[in-house]
């Protein structure tokens, strides 16, 4: 199928020569106008795919006018048919933008190479806005957040979700923004050299690089995951970089909560051993910082076999959470407790206290609790302990078992005074 061309020419002889040399070289004219007013009337009805027209035309709309309407309106290519004289001022407007000019007087074979050289640009042109359309809807339509900067820092691409993530004022050289960035700690603003972006823009490549992102959109804060990419120009020089984030937050959440439910005992929602023994363990490491002594406290629930037996497990299970209430009645939150398994429980506490006095103060709570029920049993503990001395630490399973051993030695002695009481009686 021919090229059709619109010729817009003021002079009826030159727009003859102008249709018959395009005739001649295989293109279909499809309209010769005057003025630019005709071309944009007559356009919608016989869409040319090249414009040719002269820039000196009478009229209120001039040529390089009309040539900037027709594309703006109907994305057609122009090449503009002009004088030596008028070449000056086309090359000067910067709104001109021609995809070829010929010169009068013209050859017929010039008409040829402009009007192919503005079909291929045409072509290429389209090609590219058909793909960044493309990528633009891919960027926006993505929910990790997309950023680019060129070497200077200048934001080149920032999708929604990076609006969303980081805020309108994102910097790719400063750490805070529409939000503020820190370290995995939470707590330590991200330094500028840390941030994953800015290292890419170094020539760094960063993997699986975490970020904590506090602001507007998400005041109590959330987990991002960054890859960071150098841009590289074709000569292999820095460009920029290109950083790539992921809201990590759920699966954060998630494991967190499974953290906690392997660290839980389901019965009584303390600690079980082997939550106890990780936070009893952070907990000795700031307390040899601090210089602090603490007391580890072994308790064991006496005639827990005599429950089961007797009134069967699911009272035994309620002992349990029964003494695991009193147990954190008489302790802060910041003190910590964890079921070892079955009927034995340990409590680390943080402040210094005195672990006579302690044990005392859980034998008076149990009493108080028992005299407030109507069961069929009273609750009955054992309580050993070992001090903790940051001048001579000691690890906390060795710990345990000490506290246990004390724990039996009190079991023993609360025997004796029993059968003591009941030989007297």
């Amino acid at each position: 199928m021919a090229v059709t061309v619109m010729v817009v020419e003021g002079e009826a002889l030159t727009a003859y020569e102008i249709e018959r040399a395009l005739t001649a070289l295989g293109y279909e004219v499809s309209a010769v106008v005057a003025s630019g007013e005709e071309a944009l009337v007559c356009v919608p009805h016989t869409r040319p795919r090249v414009a040719l027209i002269d820039v000196d035309l009478a009229g209120g709309l001039d040529g390089i006018t009309t040539g900037r309407e027709l594309r703006e309106r109907y994305d057609i290519p122009v090449v503009f048919v002009t004088s030596d004289d008028d070449l000056h001022t086309l090359m000067d407007d910067k709104q001109a933008n021609p995809y070829g000019c010929v010169l009068k007087p013209f050859k017929p074979m010039e008409f040829a190479s402009a009007i192919e050289i503005a079909l291929h640009r045409h072509r290429v042109e389209q090609e590219l806005q058909r793909k960044t359309a493309l990528l633009e809807a891919v960027l926006q339509s993505m929910e990790d957040a997309v950023i680019a900067a060129d070497e200077r820092g200048r934001l080149l691409v920032f999708n929604e979700a990076a609006s969303e993530m980081f805020g309108g004022g994102f910097s790719a050289k400063r750490s805070s923004g529409g939000s503020g960035i820190y370290s995995a700690d939470q707590l330590t603003p991200c330094p500028a050299r840390e941030l994953p972006l800015l290292s890419a823009m170094l020539g760094d490549t960063v993997r699986g690089h975490e970020l904590f992102v506090r602001g507007s959109e998400f005041p109590s804060g959330s987990w991002h995951s960054v890859n960071a990419t150098p841009l590289r120009l074709n000569d292999g020089s820095l460009g920029g970089g290109v950083m790539v984030s992921r809201n990590v937050t759920r699966l954060k959440l998630m494991e967190k909560e499974l953290r906690k439910l392997s660290d839980t005992d389901p019965l009584t929602g303390t600690y079980n051993r082997r939550g106890f023994v990780s936070k009893a363990q952070q907990q000795l490491k700031r307390l040899q910082g601090e210089g602090r002594r603490s007391e580890l406290l072994f308790v064991d629930l006496n005639g827990m076999k005599t429950i089961n037996d007797s009134l069967g497990h699911a009272e035994g299970d309620q002992a349990i959470v029964d003494v695991t209430s009193v147990l954190k009645g008489c302790f802060t939150e910041r003190d910590i407790v964890g079921r070892l398994g079955g009927d034995e429980f340990a409590i680390l506490v943080v402040d210094e206290r005195d672990a006579r006095s302690v044990a005392e103060d859980l034998y008076s709570t149990v009493e108080t609790f028992n005299s407030a029920q109507s069961r069929r049993y009273r609750l009955s503990i054992s309580v050993g302990s070992c001090t903790y001395d940051p001048a001579s630490p000691m690890p906390i399973d060795l710990m345990l078992e000490r506290a246990d051993q004390d724990m039996y030695r009190d079991k023993q002695r609360r025997k004796r005074k029993r059968r003591e009481h009941l030989d007297q009686g």
